[in-house]
């Protein structure tokens, strides 16, 4: 029916950036009678149906979904959809004007891969005081086009903001979510930073035979709020990457924790003294994130 579904999954976004990205959707190239809008509204304070206006596009819909999650918003969209074509639209990105035409091309021209992403550029709240490699995912940047269907290959592993989902993957992970679990407990929740929501949908697409890539052509902006700057955040994101992650790798691939012997750990404590103060602590985010999540699955 559509060639693309545009998805935006929102829980309480900004009311001033928000419009932005609803902005950003209406200045797409690609005609709107090609493409559909579903806006899932994840048990926002105030209904966004109410708040925002999108009587600019025919083919729009909000949906209020009452379990709070990314996860499960994510699983929502994937009901609601009918395009050949998904797109996970984040609360706090915008894309560039040609980002639907040029995911179109490249659903046409790459039918060996089934889930793909974008560069992101950073739109901080106010001026970083950091490197920006510090502040997370916050910007990634493609030199050339890449693709892979070596699970464990980073560089043509796409984040979620953004990402594109040819139908018979987000439809088959549809199923797969149906009755696994563990799978929607990972994901943002409210205030709570769990992650590896998207690198699972990436895990199952390399799983199911098809491929993975990353395309310099789809440009998003990311919008990074000063609350998401202090080091206090980054540290807390951290720690919240590194439990998800844990649990993720031994529930697919049933990977624990390497045992390091004395000497090994001797060189570790070594070498994390000698870092300056941030990313010591970000090391020991690391740790401790992994640690807790072990200690979770013991239990």
């Amino acid at each position: 029916m559509f060639k693309i579904s545009a998805v935006i999954s929102a829980h309480n976004p900004r009311k001033d950036y928000f419009p932005k990205v609803l902005e950003g959707l209406k200045k797409q190239g690609m005609p709107l009678n090609e493409w559909e809008l579903i806006i899932i509204d994840n048990m926002s304070k105030e209904k966004l149906e109410d708040i925002y206006q999108v009587d600019w596009h025919p083919n729009h819909r909000f949906i209020v979904e009452e379990n709070l999650g990314l996860a499960h918003a994510r699983k929502r969209g994937f009901e609601e959809a009918v395009g050949d074509l998904l797109i996970n639209i984040d609360d706090d990105i915008i894309l560039n004007p040609d980002y639907l035409e040029n995911a179109w091309k490249i659903y046409t021209h790459f039918s060996f891969i089934g889930v793909f992403g974008c560069q992101i550029k950073p739109d901080f709240e106010k001026p970083p005081v950091l490197k920006i490699e510090h502040y997370g995912n916050a910007q990634r940047i493609i030199e050339q086009d890449i693709w892979s269907n070596n699970i464990k290959e980073y560089l043509s592993t796409p984040f979620g903001a953004g990402m594109c989902l040819r139908k018979e993957v987000y439809k088959a992970y549809l199923k797969v979510l149906e009755t696994d679990k563990f799978r929607l407990n990972l994901g943002r929740k409210g205030e709570e930073l769990l992650s590896c929501e998207d690198i699972d949908i990436v895990f199952f697409t390399c799983q199911i035979g098809l491929g993975k890539g990353m395309f310099k052509s789809l440009i998003i902006t990311h919008f990074i709020p000063e609350n998401k700057m202090t080091v206090d955040y980054l540290i807390k994101n951290t720690y919240w990457n590194r439990y998800s992650a844990t649990l993720q790798n031994y529930y697919l691939f049933n990977e624990k924790p390497k045992v390091l012997t004395i000497t090994s750990k001797i060189l570790k404590f070594i070498r994390i003294m000698r870092m300056d103060n941030f990313r010591r602590k970000i090391e020991l985010a690391k740790i401790k994130g992994g640690r807790d999540a072990w200690k979770k699955l013991q239990s």
